[in-house]
């Protein structure tokens, strides 16, 4: 997990950890996929909030906003 708050995890993902897998940790992109989609099911197994972003998201600030928010990000005060 990137970032945290209270039941709620961020993963901030590039796509160069997939198209680059094979290349930087010697599993392919499927099996790259794979790891990635159990490891988010374990952690919403666990009760928690997953907000997946991606540079777009970062990009786009109200994006990112309502992202965070439907995964249960509290509003800041």
């Amino acid at each position: 997990m990137d970032f945290a708050w209270e039941g709620v995890v961020a993963e901030f993902d590039g796509m160069v950890k997939y198209r680059r897998s094979q290349e930087l940790s010697g599993v392919s992109p499927v099996e790259a996929l794979e790891a990635e989609k159990h490891r988010e099911d374990g952690l919403r197994a666990l009760g928690l909030g997953v907000a997946r972003i991606i540079w777009e998201d970062i990009l786009r600030p109200e994006r990112l906003r309502r992202k965070l928010l439907q995964a249960g990000v509290p509003r800041a005060r």
